[in-house]
């Protein structure tokens, strides 16, 4: 009997690829390219924060996964939860079937915990869920914010414009504040990034009133993003900051930008400084929703921002993929 089990199980997982878009078909993909899922306690919401899973393990009645989140064996048996992901083009495209690109990649599931118990050869959390019957396709934000690692940044570069904006780039002079791949002890550091701005630390700006008024001012930010198969994104855009935040014990300058213009060349046809939409910026849009979890699943590094949010060691992680590299 068990035999026969194990053949339907194969059976299953061979033809998903080839059935409508369901929840087994997307969470097949998800685990087959090695997609973080976000873990919701729907009946914790105000004890437990969300957490990222890998998915380790799919059949008709379940699915499981891990964490390096731990929690107390069967602590969490019997409960709601939601899982979201959201997925690149090209895998939706690829794996899913989905070839409309105006579609949304994120998809939500509702399910119920089953069991949860400690690995003890990985001492990770396993999480053991009911197969979800349904999805709802929606993104969770309106620009997804990520946290590139130093692996996917080449450079990025910003000028405090003062009164006046540049006509051109060509125009700026050296940048206030730098970074360029490699670099030990930069000025600026990329925090977070979305189609619809960015969050950056200045180390060397000593806060003053003229300095205050230069950060209530226009700034140029040039980023240069690293994408699969050896190709670059440049962008140069017009930012505003909307938060400032000042560590006073670390000396550390924290600015919350939002792209306001985004730069399209005059020499290749464009019109020069354009107005930023409410969609943000298109191609770092299109680099956060497929270069960066191709990146990062090459690289196979989890980015501090879902270290921090999700309760991940990512100490850890970056040892599992230094292990993963070396092999």
């Amino acid at each position: 009997m068990g035999l026969f089990k194990a053949i339907g199980r194969v059976l299953w997982r061979l033809t998903l690829r080839y059935r409508h878009v369901q929840p087994s078909k997307v969470l097949w993909a998800v685990q087959k390219q090695h997609l973080l899922l976000r873990l919701f306690f729907v009946d914790r919401q105000r004890q437990l924060e969300n957490i990222a899973c890998d998915v380790i393990y799919l059949s008709p009645q379940k699915i499981i996964l891990k964490s390096n989140k731990r929690f107390v064996p069967d602590v969490l048996k019997g409960e709601r939860c939601s899982l979201y992901v959201k997925i690149p083009h090209n895998i939706t495209e690829k794996y899913i079937g989905v070839v409309n690109p105006a579609v949304r990649h994120g998809f939500l599931f509702k399910a119920r915990i089953l069991a949860n118990y400690v690995d003890p050869a990985s001492k990770e959390c396993i999480i053991e869920l009911t197969m979800p019957h349904s999805y709802v396709q929606r993104d969770l934000q309106r620009h997804e914010r990520v946290n590139p690692t130093p692996l996917m940044l080449k450079e990025i570069s910003l000028w405090l414009c003062g009164r006046r904006l540049p006509y051109s780039p060509n125009e700026l002079q050296k940048p206030a504040f730098s970074y360029h791949n490699g670099e030990a002890n930069p000025s600026v550091q990329l925090i977070n990034l979305s189609a619809g701005g960015v969050r950056v630390q200045l180390d060397k700006l000593e806060v003053t009133d003229n300095s205050r008024k230069d950060l209530k001012r226009p700034m140029v930010l040039h980023l240069v993003l690293y994408k699969p198969m050896r190709k670059e994104l440049s962008v140069w855009v017009v930012c505003t900051c909307v938060k400032v935040h000042f560590s006073s014990h670390l000396k550390i300058l924290t600015l919350f930008l939002k792209f306001v213009r985004v730069w399209d060349d005059p020499d290749e046809g464009g019109r020069g400084w354009l107005p930023i939409e409410r969609e943000g910026v298109p191609a770092i849009e299109c680099w956060v929703d497929n270069d960066y979890c191709m990146l990062l699943d090459k690289k196979r590094l989890v980015s501090d921002e879902l270290s921090h949010c999700f309760g991940l060691d990512k100490g850890k992680a970056r040892r599992t993929a230094s292990c993963n590299r070396g092999r």
